[in-house]
């Protein structure tokens, strides 16, 4: 009797730590022989290692709700066939506004997301797309003189450099965040 209470427990906790590690991805969709992978909304892009030995590349992501909570994904190299094409930048636009609670100099405040920014990782195969609030500070000029902006922006440049390093493609500065935000900025 005791050895199916265990056996059962087991199978719950199999079944919850599953249910977990499956929801970092919002949506997973297949177009055109093309799988697309959508990740959560999250804050921003926390940190990132290229692993080339294992052939992964780290990101880590600070969560939207809880900034001292992080996720983690790898980017795998690729698999015969497919080839790395690019990063590219866009937006979506939200079915219902998204509500962001946050303290910002111990003052709370309340945020309404209706369009959402986003980086794809876009492969010949698919693409992953990465959800990140953040990036719309980059597109608002009046923010270009603050600490945040400059870091954001330069880490972005940072990553774009390792990812096209770690697939061996090359890599054009002016291609990538720069060029999106000198189309898009307001």
């Amino acid at each position: 009797m005791a050895t199916c209470e265990l056996k059962a427990k087991l199978l719950a906790r199999r079944l919850e730590l599953n249910k977990v590690n499956n929801n970092f991805f919002k949506r997973i969709e297949d177009k055109n022989y093309k799988k697309m992978y959508h990740t959560k909304i999250f804050s921003m892009i926390n940190n990132f290692e290229a692993k080339p030995q294992k052939g992964k590349f780290w990101l880590c992501f600070r969560n939207v709700f809880d900034p001292t909570k992080y996720e983690s994904l790898h980017l795998f190299h690729m698999r015969q066939g497919d080839r790395f094409i690019g990063i590219y930048y866009g937006f979506a636009r939200l079915p219902k506004p998204f509500i962001v609670h946050y303290k910002e100099n111990e003052v709370k405040k309340t945020s309404k997301i209706t369009k959402i920014y986003y980086i794809e990782f876009r492969f010949k195969k698919g693409s992953v797309f990465c959800y990140l609030r953040s990036l719309c500070t980059l597109l608002q000029s009046k923010n270009k003189e603050k600490n945040f902006y400059n870091s954001l922006l330069n880490r972005t440049l940072k990553l774009e450099k390792e990812v096209h390093r770690f697939y061996g493609k090359e890599y054009f500065e002016d291609k990538g965040i720069l060029k999106w935000i000198k189309e898009n900025q307001k």
